[in-house]
């Protein structure tokens, strides 16, 4: 101390009566060899009498040797006898004295002991001086501190002035819930300083495991550094400094307490009495619960770097007091990860949930009290269909009058409920304004629980009337049917019989339970209702003159509809159609010459509400000439020999003719084969024919003897 050396000794017997004398020197004289009758040299300093000590003296025990533990005594001197002067070392030693039969008696000196003169002694503060402030390391870069020292100044304020932080949001103040002690290995020290600093260096923070054990240094922070802040509160004339300190072991109790350094001969001061901090996990904080679908409940809470696992427990009912709840952890999760989401529940079904910290998983396992003080709060939910997601739902034209729609069934869906919209042609896009938005039902004095809640009770007339506010030009949402799931995920298919041939729709699918409805609804794409497209469609030689014969069905689906239905040819591109049956005979292509045939069918021909349905497309030529690999049409060969006649059905433009299939007929067994590859037999001649499509070509072939 600057104004003079303070004193530890321990007391001899904790019964004894007696007195000490402890005597204080700038050097040591212990080994000069003088004895006196004191056995005190005269210019050692005026011996201090300390009389009536007891237990209010004592500060702790200390272990002497392996089998003895004493009491210390702890003796203050402010007096500046002799002078303290800081850097410069110090001496003292003791005896006890006792009064036997009335007289004085007087033990031997005790050993001397020495320390340099330091700055006064250094206080962390007696509630909550070590706290779980949060420190941002990148406001004291970037900000000169300002947010870190509105933090530190108002815990400052409150442990000193009583002031109210109640209205500061947790993630601006405290990391604790309780507001006390240190998580995250992270803490601020608050403690006392230097009244008159212009001396002081720096302030080491010290610590042990023992309250009067060997206190060592783990950190020094000089004046001007960025995680030492001075607060805007002081006591009794001496300032307040905020510390942050990184490293507090997880788990385990130490005695923390803060010594000033000098300038003059780097001279420590005393320190307090330690401060004990013992750095375990937080409480589990903000910890919510929602459903992710059907399917999945999900957890959420703040992390803490205390904490290496979460362990999650979930029942059906209640647990109560979870200071006192048992049973087995349905999940553990890495201590960095705040969220867990539940894929192991029933949907409608209500689950209770509450997360225990753990910072070692063998003692968790051990002692199924350990941490649980520090358990989140209970939650509860459930898997609703609010948040089930319908996937791959399509609708498609079926037949005349009727609509397919088909999706994925989800698992745990058990109701699919189908909306239809009918539209213009115009509106090509399912705008925000047409689909239903079930969370412009929310009231504003109702808490999200209570909105949930409120649409869990609607039934079926209830969706309809809401869906009835969204419309397009054409009218609003109607419930097209009802259709009940498996539960489990595989494909579906259903059909709407109740549109109209050639108007335009879009579809929305809801899935649901017997106990919820989902949210969400999943939309098609526009779609009209027209007749289907003919089947089997082709075009070849009629068989005489230069005719093309088209011939097709009607689609099955539409048989139904047969009467109803006209098939329309056009052959000009779909300029004009014209009402023909199934099986058309057109006689006006020339030979040589390609045309496209276009045929469709259409529902209610002439009439104001004709619909035309999909067009199907058949190209057809016929050939004006075939070509052969033989010149002039004839040919010779001798006896055993072969000739092969190749030949190919043309039309005016040198291409083939898309009806362009050839036969051969031979007119005599002069030749043996057949199509085109035929060998003589006997000496003569033959005539090979040949046609396609109403033309012939005749080669002749000679046949001569070797």
């Amino acid at each position: 101390m600057q104004s003079g050396f303070e004193v530890t000794m321990t007391q001899c017997r904790d019964t004894a009566s007696m007195s000490y004398v402890l005597e204080m020197a700038a050097r040591n004289k212990e080994s000069d060899g003088v004895k006196v009758t004191d056995g005190f040299r005269d210019d050692w300093s005026v011996e201090y009498t300390c009389d009536n000590l007891d237990a209010f003296y004592s500060i702790g025990e200390y272990p002497v040797d392996k089998k003895t533990v004493i009491k210390a005594v702890q003796l203050a001197y402010t007096e500046n006898e002799p002078e303290a002067v800081v850097g410069k070392a110090g001496f003292a030693r003791a005896r006890s004295v006792a009064y036997l039969g009335g007289k004085r008696v007087v033990s031997a000196p005790s050993n001397v002991l020495s320390c340099k003169a330091g700055p006064e002694k250094c206080y962390v503060l007696w509630e909550e001086g070590i706290a779980g402030i949060i420190y941002d390391p990148k406001d004291a870069k970037t900000n000169s501190n300002q947010e870190n020292r509105k933090r530190v100044n108002a815990h400052a304020g409150r442990i000193l002035n009583g002031k109210d932080t109640s209205g500061l949001e947790r993630d601006q103040i405290y990391i604790h819930g309780n507001d006390t002690g240190t998580c995250i290995k992270n803490g601020t020290v608050f403690f006392f300083g230097v009244a008159d600093d212009s001396d002081i260096k720096s302030y080491d923070l010290l610590r042990s495991d023992k309250l009067n054990g060997a206190y060592k240094k783990v950190k020094s922070y000089a004046l001007n550094s960025p995680e030492l802040i001075k607060c805007d509160v002081s006591f009794e004339g001496r300032p307040v400094y905020a510390m942050h300190f990184n490293s507090f072991p997880p788990e385990k109790d130490f005695y923390y307490a803060v010594c000033a350094v000098s300038k003059t001969g780097s001279a420590a001061g005393a320190r307090g009495e330690g401060m004990l901090n013992r750095t375990t996990p937080d409480k589990v904080q903000n910890i919510g619960i929602g459903e992710a679908d059907q399917t999945q409940i999900v957890l959420s809470w703040d992390t803490d770097e205390c904490v290496k696992q979460y362990w999650i427990y979930r029942g059906k009912e209640s647990f109560g007091n979870i200071e006192e709840a048992s049973g087995t952890p349905i999940a553990k999760v890495s201590g960095k990860k705040g969220v867990y989401f539940d894929k192991k529940v029933e949907t409608d079904v209500r689950y209770f949930y509450y997360v225990r910290p753990v910072y070692d998983a063998k003692k968790a396992a051990a002692d199924p009290r350990y941490n649980m003080n520090l358990c989140s709060d209970e939650v509860q939910g459930k898997a609703t269909a609010k948040y089930a997601v319908i996937k791959n739902f399509q609708a498609a034209n079926y037949s005349t009058n009727h609509i397919q729609l088909s999706y994925s069934q989800a698992k745990g869906i058990t109701e699919y409920r189908l909306w239809r919209l009918e539209v213009s042609s115009s509106e090509k896009t399912l705008t925000d304004t047409m689909k239903p938005d079930i969370y412009s039902e929310k009231k504003e004095s109702e808490s999200w629980d209570e909105f949930e809640n409120r649409i869990d009770g609607w039934n079926i007339d209830d969706w309809k009337n809401f869906c009835a506010k969204y419309s397009s030009s054409k009218g609003s949402w109607q419930l097209a049917g009802v259709n009940h799931g498996t539960g489990t995920s595989t494909a579906k298919q259903t059909f709407d019989d109740n549109v109209k041939v050639g108007h335009y729709y879009f579809y929305l699918v809801q899935g649901a339970t017997d106990k919820s409805s989902g949210f969400i609804f999943a939309p098609s794409k526009q779609i009209r209702n027209v007749p289907l497209g003919v089947t089997e469609l082709s075009a070849g030689y009629c068989g005489y003159s230069s005719g093309i014969r088209l011939s097709w069905g009607i689609n099955s689906r539409d048989a139904a509809y047969k009467s109803e239905l006209t098939s329309v040819i056009s052959i000009n591109g779909g300029k004009t159609w014209t009402p023909v049956n199934p099986g058309y005979t057109d006689f006006s292509l020339p030979r040589g010459q390609e045309r496209t045939y276009l045929v469709a069918v259409v529902y209610h021909f002439g009439q104001a509400d004709a619909v035309p349905g999909g067009i199907s497309m058949a190209v057809c030529s016929l050939p004006d000439r075939i070509e052969t690999n033989i010149k002039d049409d004839k040919c010779e060969i001798y006896v055993g020999d072969t000739v092969e006649i190749k030949a190919r059905a043309v039309r005016d433009n040198g291409q083939t003719a898309i009806v362009n299939h050839i036969s051969f007929e031979k007119s005599s067994d002069v030749l043996d084969g057949e199509k085109g590859k035929y060998t003589g037999s006997r000496p003569g001649e033959a005539t090979v024919v040949l046609k396609c499509a109403g033309l012939e070509k005749r080669i002749l072939v000679r046949v001569k003897k070797r």
